[in-house]
């Protein structure tokens, strides 16, 4: 079996869903069709049920046209920031305070406290999000999986969000901190 699809069936055991998307990301591009097609059953399977609650829907409306990450400067692709200066924005994303007015009561809400597993999560659920769409765009203009693989956005938001959860991971743990 792929290392890529036995890593992510270890991560859905472990309930770490995020893990487990990456490593059925990177089992598309697995030479083997049917290690494809049990890669793209199980993205499949773990996609986002939408929530349709006021609550959700009030927070939607609350969010700035530029968001969290935009605002820190965090941005991929051709003309992106290199690797080391991408995480020092997502540990500013992490550490800081978003400011009002420029962000709303819901916005400060939905991303939770600076240093708190609310905004670990969210930062982890963004990048993921970015990486979704892009994929998603990129598929319907016609390209095949593995040019989708190679395309420097998806590559980076894929090593970012790999590495903020190592590192995020490190962190509460010698902080002896819930996650």
């Amino acid at each position: 079996m792929n290392e890529h699809i036995k890593i992510g069936n270890e991560a859905l055991s472990q309930d770490d869903l995020v893990g487990a998307r990456a490593e059925f990301i990177l089992a598309l591009g697995d030479p083997d069709e049917t290690v494809q097609k049990i890669a793209s059953n199980r993205l499949r399977e773990l996609q986002p049920q939408q929530e349709h609650t006021q609550k959700s829907s009030k927070l939607r409306r609350d969010r700035p046209q530029e968001g969290w990450l935009g605002f820190v400067g965090y941005h991929v692709g051709q003309r992106g920031l290199v690797e080391e200066v991408r995480r020092e924005k997502l540990l500013e994303a992490f550490e800081r305070t978003l400011p009002k007015p420029r962000f709303s009561d819901g916005e400060i809400y939905w991303w939770g406290p600076p240093r708190s597993a609310d905004r670990y999560r969210k930062i982890r659920e963004r990048i993921w999000g970015f990486l979704m769409e892009r994929r998603e765009k990129l598929k319907n203009e016609g390209w095949d999986k593995t040019a989708i693989l190679e395309d420097v956005a998806v590559i980076n938001w894929l090593v970012d969000h790999l590495w903020f959860t190592e590192t995020m991971e490190k962190f509460f743990l010698a902080n002896d901190l819930p996650k």
